[in-house]
């Protein structure tokens, strides 16, 4: 009979961690997911304006616009329709991505979004975060990652 208790305490939180895992493993799986088609251009980042830089933590954005889009938020104008937004993300110092807003129609609220990766030699430093390199979209299931 203590056989049958001993393996019950055994079996039991076993069994608890054997469900937990299976639960967790099926939650964390990939999964597909549907994004809409979109018109925004990698635009040429040499013709852009920094305008600030964030850091948190291992996080360091440059954000860039056009001259023409920032003398427009500086008089609280609209911004002109194909302007661009450009956020170029590093993590831990190295570029990551680069996320892009461009404006596709009058309305404030008419801006389309997507993000790049770099798929070549970069070589961006602190005094120009902002180098040349290859880019190429990024598909709804795929990443930047190498």
């Amino acid at each position: 009979m203590k056989f049958f208790h001993w393996s019950g305490l055994v079996v039991a939180p076993l069994a608890v961690v054997l469900t937990g895992y299976l639960v967790v493993e099926t939650e964390l799986l990939r999964t597909s997911a549907l994004a809409a088609s979109n018109s925004v251009t990698f635009p040429p980042l040499e013709q852009l304006e920094h305008y600030t830089t964030v850091r948190r933590g291992i996080t360091r954005e440059h954000m860039l616009t056009s001259p023409a889009a920032l003398s427009a938020l500086k008089a609280g104008q609209p911004v002109p329709t194909g302007s661009h937004m450009v956020l170029v993300d590093y993590q831990s110092d190295v570029l990551t991505r680069y996320l892009v807003a461009q404006k596709i129609g009058a309305g404030a609220d008419q801006w389309e979004y997507q993000w790049f990766c770099r798929i070549g030699p970069s070589r961006p430093t602190k005094m120009s975060p902002v180098a040349t390199p290859a880019i190429v979209r990024v598909s709804p299931n795929n990443s930047c990652s190498r």
